[in-house]
């Protein structure tokens, strides 16, 4: 066991250090300085993605750690963002925070808020801790036990003998890497510590601004099971 788990650590540092490497190469080519420079010059209210997977929204300039696309441009959020204050009008953020400690979202909830222009506007999607803390309630665990636990098990835990709030919950602070998962009154607090104001939920897809209308990948995809655990929220830059 000693020795699988030393390969596992062993596997995750070599994964880390190939992304270092590409990261180097890329900055050495300057090829993420031109993705970065041609939407800049070509968006007169540019939009940014952080984390972006396989959601690349039109009109936004989508980043990731991590991605073979061309038309993504790699982005460490855990350091200072390569852009200047007051550059974006809006900042997409889904399921994103909840991969690094407390301390690194908020480092980078506080870069979001000093790129986004006074006004704009972060919109912000992550687990929920209380969707899956409610699942010890029988009465709860009864509303969902068909529509998320059988169907996260079945995916995710094919091993666990029934259908257990514990096999669900392990999976989530386990698997993925997750090293923070939020409830509504935390992700507040942290936002409005770094200087956002007017946090408030929002539905899956769903928005006051137009250019934020739709961007989530669950709002295209609610086939998938995991939108129920879902938490979204937009949260403003004040004004000038």
């Amino acid at each position: 066991m000693k020795q699988l788990i030393r390969l596992m650590h062993l596997e995750v540092a070599a994964v880390a250090l190939k992304h270092k490497i590409r990261f180097l190469l890329r900055k050495l080519i300057g090829k993420d300085r031109r993705i970065i420079s041609n939407y800049l010059i070509d968006n007169t209210a540019p939009k940014l993605q952080l984390a972006c997977g396989s959601n690349h929204p039109k009109g936004w300039l989508n980043t990731d750690y991590y991605h073979p696309s061309s038309e993504v441009a790699c982005l460490d959020v855990t350091e200072r963002f390569p852009f200047q204050e007051n550059t974006f009008t809006a900042i997409l953020a889904e399921h994103v925070i909840e991969h690094f400690t407390y301390l690194d979202g908020k480092t980078m909830m506080a870069e979001c808020l000093r790129t986004l222009k006074p006004g704009g506007i972060l919109r912000l999607s992550t687990p929920n801790i209380c969707f899956y803390t409610d699942l010890f309630n029988p009465e709860k665990f009864v509303k969902f036990v068909d529509s998320y636990v059988i169907p996260h098990q079945n995916l995710w835990v094919p091993y666990a003998d029934e259908a257990r709030a514990t096999f669900v919950l392990n999976n989530l602070v386990r698997n993925w890497r997750h090293l923070f998962i939020y409830d509504y009154e935390t992700i507040e607090s942290l936002l409005t510590s770094v200087g956002f104001v007017n946090v408030a939920f929002k539905e899956i897809g769903q928005s006051e601004h137009a250019h934020l209308c739709g961007v989530d990948r669950l709002a295209r995809d609610q086939r998938d099971f995991e939108w129920q655990s879902n938490m979204v929220l937009e949260a403003m830059k004040p004004g000038i």
